[in-house]
């Protein structure tokens, strides 16, 4: 069995939303038989870690980039935070936490290389973020097919691992 490695990416802003994510998400994923993952966030880090060499070291050992979009994320990118990840759109797996405007048309967001149709927005399309999902039945639809779409990429049968120029369709 092998590891797979995850970097989990989100705003400081948002770490109430993300854990509710990751509570219901890692859950899932220490069930899956075959598969053993391993993740880490920069919220981790203890006072007197050198932050960007840290960061910097979990993102190359990491399988995969889990970026957690939000208003939020793409704002703390700009200030450069987003430059410890730059050049990973290889390796993203987005999920969309916070709904975003439409990342292909309007243009007004600055999206750091990703596209639309590389974000992870739910099995349905009228729930496309996982702060949308109104109970918890829904927010674990959501999960359930995040964790779905990650173990088929880390099987190579979907994702950048099996697509062409490194965009991913999930």
């Amino acid at each position: 069995m092998s590891t797979t490695k995850l970097f989990v990416y989100s705003a400081p802003e948002n770490k109430k939303l993300v854990d509710s994510f990751w509570r219901l998400a890692k859950t899932r994923l220490n069930c899956r038989g075959g598969h053993e993952f391993q993740w880490w966030a920069p919220s981790e880090l203890l006072p007197g870690q050198g932050r960007k060499a840290e960061i910097t070291k979990r993102y190359h050992e990491a399988d995969y980039v889990v970026m957690l979009i939000s208003p939020e994320l793409f704002a703390d990118m700009k200030k450069g935070e987003g430059l410890l990840i730059a050049g990973a759109s290889a390796k993203i797996f987005p999920v969309m936490l916070i709904d975003v405007a439409d990342l292909a048309l309007d243009g007004s967001i600055e999206c750091f290389g990703i596209k639309d149709l590389q974000v992870y927005c739910g099995v349905s399309s009228k729930r496309p973020s996982y702060i949308s999902c109104k109970d918890e039945f829904q927010r674990n639809q959501f999960v359930n097919g995040f964790v779905e779409c990650l173990i088929k990429s880390v099987e190579d049968k979907v994702g950048y691992r099996n697509s062409k120029n490194g965009v991913a369709s999930f």
